[in-house]
């Protein structure tokens, strides 16, 4: 009836008069505990409106067209307007980028949503993106323990520069230097390349017990052997060092060191 075109036109025309409300973003961040219910409502929301869109068609016919078109054209730009923003929004929450840092002699473990744990040594920073079909992560600096949890569907893939390493499911160490990047496996294997492909010609596979240097342009300089029984590390307490660059054990040291150690020197060779 046209009282109930009325009606259904005054409702719909309140929706609008909210509308300007989504701008205000602040206003639709609910915690995590709400976010099935918010989700169970947007899509309440999203079948109302195509079932109200279709009564108003069916009773077009022989009633006056001034309400019923105006309520048809409502729900339209409802949908049109709120459906994309709240889209948008399930994008982003599937993809979002967590990161995580840690301060002058700080270390701290992360635990991932997928299982996967990442120690971080101190002065040391690292990113990460998990969603349904990948798993990245990029060492920002410093030097961080990999416990990664395997999962053959999504391999995991950390940039360091121009350094990729990518790996199923395994533990490895990696350090972030000054003049180069080292990668430390301690159980599995991983392929380390200058690209972020898996088909990479110039990718290089470790295994356990293996290290490998590339520069910062990402070329392989070298790799050695060590031994897993003997070896000694930061998370053990442990600064060791065998023919090293002086620039690379003070980078090391500073990350314990308030007041950090400089090379004042020219002459030094570093």
């Amino acid at each position: 009836s046209s009282s109930e075109n009325l009606n259904a036109y005054k409702s719909l025309e309140q929706c609008w008069r909210d509308l300007p409300l989504i701008e205000d973003q602040e206003a639709f961040v609910l915690p995590s505990n709400q976010k099935q219910e918010e989700e169970r409502l947007y899509f309440g929301f999203l079948l109302w409106g195509k079932s109200l869109s279709g009564k108003l068609r069916s009773k077009t016919l022989g009633q006056p067209l001034q309400y019923s078109a105006a309520a048809v054209a409502l729900v339209i730009i409802c949908l049109l307007i709120v459906a994309p923003w709240r889209l948008t929004g399930l994008l982003n929450n599937s993809n979002k980028i967590e990161a995580y840092s840690t301060t002058i002699g700080e270390i701290k473990t992360v635990t991932l949503d997928d299982g996967s744990q990442i120690t971080l040594d101190g002065s040391s920073a690292f990113s990460v993106l998990l969603s349904k079909d990948k798993r990245e992560i990029t060492l920002r600096k410093g030097r961080a323990y990999f416990d990664i949890a395997r999962d053959e569907q999504r391999p995991l893939i950390v940039t360091v520069g121009n350094t990729f390493v990518r790996v199923l499911g395994t533990a490895f160490d990696i350090r972030k230097g000054p003049r180069d990047v080292r990668v430390f496996v301690l159980e599995g294997k991983v392929a380390v390349s200058d690209t972020n492909s898996a088909a990479s010609s110039h990718s290089k596979q470790l295994t356990s017990g293996k290290e490998l240097h590339a520069n910062l342009q990402g070329e392989v300089e070298q790799t050695l052997e060590f031994d897993l029984g003997k070896r000694k590390t930061w998370r053990d307490g442990y600064l060791v060092y065998n023919d090293e660059y002086l620039v690379d054990i003070v980078e090391d040291v500073n990350r314990y060191r308030k007041k950090p150690i400089i090379i004042a020197s020219s002459l030094i060779v570093i």
